[in-house]
């Protein structure tokens, strides 16, 4: 049984003389705060926010779990960047730019980066379509008409007669030493790939009978040298 304030009241009605504590009203105090509304003589009402404008009768603390956004014991506070749902708990949808959704939906608010579309930017773009917002085509030239859902290069090949990224090249780029060098090794590794295992073994003999002629012409070339060097010694009376 709620008192009035101090104990205080009138000596012959018994009427509370200071005001009610908070969540009380009424003659003696005796009354609590109607439906909707808390605090000092029921003055205020229960915050928006509030699930059903249900709060706590003396200090307006909402009394069930927040709406999906908002958190704090008045639920008047939305989420904090990043998040969304019910008591902030999820997470924004990975592609969402900026990491910015909305608090409540979990709805992306500043688009999507490029090659994603859709509210939570969770949709690919749909074939022939790339870049930010999905708005652009695929170069026509693109085999199938597909190509990079971001950055737009052609990644099934080029149409007959056409070459490059974006197969806009009416011939092929020119191949630089690099490449020159790359065509030539896969060549030869074709070409012994489709040898048979005697042909094999009789590439290899002659390889190897090469290589014993070259260090042979080698190893000539440097007695050839010293001799060279001593006569050289001689002449100069070097001893």
């Amino acid at each position: 049984m709620v008192t009035c304030p101090n104990e205080t009241c009138h000596h012959e009605t018994g009427e509370c003389l200071g005001e009610c504590p908070p969540g009380y009203r009424g003659i003696w105090c005796d009354e609590a705060c109607p439906y909707g509304s808390y605090g000092q003589n029921c003055s205020s009402s229960c915050p928006a926010n509030c699930p059903k404008r249900k709060c706590d009768r003396e200090n307006g603390h909402c009394v069930y779990q927040c709406h999906a956004g908002y958190i704090g014991s008045f639920c008047n506070q939305t989420c904090p960047l990043g998040f969304h749902g019910k008591n902030c708990s999820l997470a924004c949808p990975t592609n969402c730019r900026e990491n910015k959704c909305h608090h409540k939906t979990g709805n992306c608010l500043v688009g999507c980066p490029p090659g994603y579309r859709g509210f939570k930017c969770d949709r690919g773009c749909i074939a022939g379509k790339y870049g930010l917002g999905c708005k652009k085509r695929c170069p026509a030239n693109c085999a199938k008409r597909t190509c990079h859902a971001a950055e737009g290069h052609c990644t099934k090949g080029c149409k007959k007669n056409f070459w490059g990224n974006n197969c806009t090249l009416d011939k092929p780029p020119a191949p630089n030493e690099e490449f020159k060098e790359m065509e030539a090794m896969e060549k030869k590794n074709l070409f012994y790939k489709d040898l048979s295992a005697d042909s094999r073994s009789v590439l290899l003999y002659i390889l190897m009978g090469e290589y014993d002629k070259t260090l042979e012409r080698a190893q000539a070339e440097i007695q050839s040298g010293i001799r060279l060097r001593n006569e050289l010694r001689t002449l100069i009376g070097e001893k």
